[in-house]
């Protein structure tokens, strides 16, 4: 697995694999290194991170009302909860949003 493009920024396995954890000692100290530096990648990572919070979040918030009375679970609420939320730090619904944020664009 390629951590790195050629433009030098992560790929998007690259990514995944952080968020996930799934990365050797060298690999997670390269990558440690170059989120210190490369804003656009920073940029990625914290989008990735706080769609999979408010994803989390969400689901839990669904559990919960299936054990309040006179309310239901429904999973069309948590994609109304995740892209709906006009506050989150990645821009994901909102009108200002950069949609090429989370793409690997070259």
């Amino acid at each position: 697995m390629e951590l790195f493009r050629e433009d030098g920024c992560l790929t998007d396995e690259g990514l995944l694999a952080v968020t996930k954890g799934g990365l050797d000692e060298l690999g997670r100290l390269e990558t440690a290194e170059h989120l210190s530096y490369c804003d656009r990648c920073m940029d990625r990572y914290t989008a990735l991170l706080t769609a999979a919070l408010c994803m989390l979040y969400a689901i839990s918030d669904e559990v919960h009302q299936y054990f309040v009375p006179s309310r239901a679970m429904l999973l069309s609420d948590v994609g109304i909860d995740v892209f709906g939320a006009p506050d989150k730090p990645c821009g994901v619904g909102r009108a200002d949003a950069n949609p090429k944020l989370l793409l690997n664009d070259t």
